[in-house]
């Protein structure tokens, strides 16, 4: 059986930025990395921005911008599913959103689920 497809979800829609201090926080507590590991994680988180409307979503970092389709493969009371094309990859890529109430937790395919996330804010 196929999962429904589903053309967007509104909660995604809008201008996000990633929360430096509670992904850190999270990390912190959650992914066992050494001192210097978490040194070079805290260079990048709260840099990229992630822009979605209908069809699309953009994500901006420091001088590096990249823009693709989308589409919600699943979705559910407090998260969904998309899967874009990542041109730096090469390849499509999944990436869950889990809501509530002050922003989303983002867990890509390429990073373990529970290891580490990166929480955004709409701004």
């Amino acid at each position: 059986m196929l999962s429904r497809i589903f053309k967007t979800d509104s909660r995604l829609l809008g201008r996000w930025r990633s929360d430096k201090t509670e992904t850190m926080a999270y990390v912190e507590r959650n992914a066992g990395l050494s001192p210097d590991q978490l040194a070079k994680l805290a260079d990048v988180y709260g840099k990229l921005e992630i822009t979605f409307d209908q069809h699309h979503v953009m994500s901006r970092m420091d001088d590096w911008t990249q823009a693709a389709p989308y589409m919600v493969l699943s979705r559910g009371n407090s998260h969904c599913v998309i899967a874009t094309f990542n041109k730096f990859l090469g390849r499509i890529q999944k990436l869950r959103f889990d809501f509530d109430a002050d922003g989303m937790w983002e867990t890509s395919d390429l990073k373990k689920q529970g290891l580490a996330k990166e929480r955004f804010s709409k701004f």
